[in-house]
């Protein structure tokens, strides 16, 4: 029997107060401890007639629930005209304590009871009543099911569940929460969704209820994670999994039931470009609409443990035109051909290249005399720019030598190309006529270590950069001779050697090429190194 579950909640900011008392009065007795509170309305005055109800925190209302879980200790009071309420004779345990006006607003207190002694005095809390987190959702019931109820843990709650599968929890306390959808029928086999937080202005959707397993991911953009400044929008953000972050046993043998969501519930676009069981790793490019600046609170959350859904996986929603990408080539599978992950579908033809490990999952080696990758069909197209038009190219390289011109990836000597010159990172813009060549030049370069190259084209301004510094931003005009801008030459990696090209093919490992139509920003370009270098900075798994 299968459930969808479709959560919106609309919510506002809260400090669920977490707190551990002991018991009154010197002694190690449990069902000694005190707890009183004052509460108050948003515009200062006592919060009178509130109803307070007190529950365990593994506390659920009676329909068809585990008989483990303990329902005994349950309490209600109203506050007095002071806004005080007070529970005696508590033992020790964990508790939510709910505070309802009953008409709009709310609170909510979750304390722990401990049994140490030489507490001498009562614990006082405080709050103000704050407006309602709403729940909703629907669910998709494929199989008749008889009374489904939504039910909240540690709440005195039970929403129905509809003849079409509406429900709605209209009068929460906002907080973090675990809820259970439950059912009449013996058959039905619960499902528990955990650590829901209702936040200020959002509307949380949780799309994934019948998956097992969730996991909070970070995405850290202060000073420690990635450092970033601005916000960068529609990015693809790398996620690696492996034995220190990831049970493989837990989900399908070939990730097809991963999925994501952003902190408000939203699913997102994911592409996995490699799930190696066996050797437990992984590589998953999800699309995340807005990364914000400077930011240790954002974060997504991925979802895995459900073994009747099917692969959602795809590259094209994830590498879209709509946000620039014209060309991404992971080189994953190399074959005799290199798939594009964008929706251009710019296949490869590959000579020579072989997939070994790499960066991200596989890469390609070149032998510095035969291999080469050409995208048919690309001399005219997308792939083309005009002399002061806006792109960016940028690729992962491992080189094996600099000592003579390798070309790295680009549309030949006389449109525009990264390649290595001099033993320096070169991107290069060819302009005509005469086809003269605007040069942006890195300081030396490194052999035997990954560097990530990126050019930007923005007008007739170009900067490149390397490992997500930009190292030149001027551009020096260098003569190209007699010949004209030449914009036929498909786009090429690595590009063969023949009689009329000056450069080397090239010599090394590389990964992820990429061709954008915009010119990627200063944080877009260091996001991308913090993120997909050998130690990222931007995920923090929780």
């Amino acid at each position: 029997m299968k459930l969808l579950v479709l959560f919106a909640v609309s919510t506002i900011l809260f400090l669920c107060r977490c707190t551990t008392l002991q018991p009154l009065g010197g002694t190690t007795d449990t069902g000694n401890v005190r707890v009183s509170a004052l509460m108050y309305q948003s515009d200062g005055t006592f919060a009178k007639g509130a109803l307070v109800r007190l529950r365990s925190a593994n506390y659920l209302s009676s329909i068809n629930v585990d008989t483990t879980v303990n329902n005994d200790e349950t309490r209600e009071t109203i506050t007095d005209e002071n806004g005080q309420f007070q529970f005696d004779s508590l033992n020790a345990g964990s508790y939510c304590i709910e505070i309802n006006d009953g008409k709009s607003a709310a609170s909510l207190f979750r304390i722990t009871i401990g049994s140490a002694d030489g507490y001498n005095s009562d614990s006082i809390l405080s709050d103000t009543l704050k407006p309602y987190a709403k729940v909703s959702g629907n669910i998709d019931i494929i199989d008749s099911v008889v009374y489904p109820y939504c039910l909240v843990l540690g709440l005195e709650r039970k929403a129905i569940i509809d003849p079409s599968g509406d429900f709605v929890l209209n009068d929460l306390p906002a907080g973090t929460y675990s809820f259970k959808i439950v059912s009449g029928n013996d058959a039905f086999k619960p499902v528990l969704i955990n650590g829901i937080t209702a936040l200020s202005g959002s509307e949380i959707k949780l799309p994934f209820v019948n998956w097992n397993f969730s996991k909070k991911l970070i995405l850290n953009t202060t000073a420690s994670g990635a450092a970033i400044a601005s916000q960068v929008t529609g990015f693809p953000v790398l996620i690696r999994l492996n034995t220190v972050n990831f049970n493989f046993d837990s989900s399908a043998a070939d990730g097809s039931d991963i999925r994501f969501t952003n902190s408000n519930g939203d699913a997102l676009y994911h592409e996995i470009e490699r799930w190696d069981y066996n050797a437990k790793a992984a590589e998953i490019w999800v699309k995340v609409d807005t990364i914000h600046e400077n930011d240790s609170a954002q974060y997504i959350r991925m979802f895995w443990g459900n073994s009747a859904v099917s692969d959602i996986s795809k590259s094209s929603n994830v590498f879209d035109t709509a946000d620039g990408f014209q060309g991404v080539w992971h080189f994953s599978n190399i074959l005799d051909t290199m798939s594009d992950a964008t929706p251009n579908s710019f296949t490869g033809s590959v000579t020579a290249v072989y997939g070994v490990a790499g960066l991200i999952g596989s890469s390609g080696e070149f032998d510095g005399s035969t291999s080469y990758i050409t995208m048919p069909g690309t001399a005219d197209g997308k792939l083309n720019f005009a002399e002061n038009d806006n792109y960016s190219i940028s690729a992962w390289v491992y080189s094996y030598d600099l000592s003579s011109e390798h070309f790295i990836a680009g549309k030949g000597e006389y449109q525009y190309n990264l390649k290595i010159k001099d033993q320096q990172w070169c991107f290069t813009q060819y302009s005509s006529p005469p086809a003269n060549a605007w040069q942006s030049m890195s300081t030396p370069s490194e052999t035997v270590s990954w560097r990530f190259l990126t050019g930007v084209r923005k007008g007739n301004s170009q900067y490149l950069y390397v490992n997500g510094v930009c190292v030149d931003s001027t551009g020096k005009l260098m003569s190209g001779g007699d010949s004209t801008r030449n914009t036929g030459c498909d786009f090429e990696i690595g590009i063969k050697t023949d009689s009329s090209s000056i450069f080397k093919t090239y010599y090394g490992k590389m990964d992820e090429v990429r061709i954008s139509n915009v010119s990627r920003s200063p944080d877009w370009i260091k996001l991308s190194y913090m993120n997909q270098n050998e130690t990222d900075k931007l995920v923090q798994f929780k």
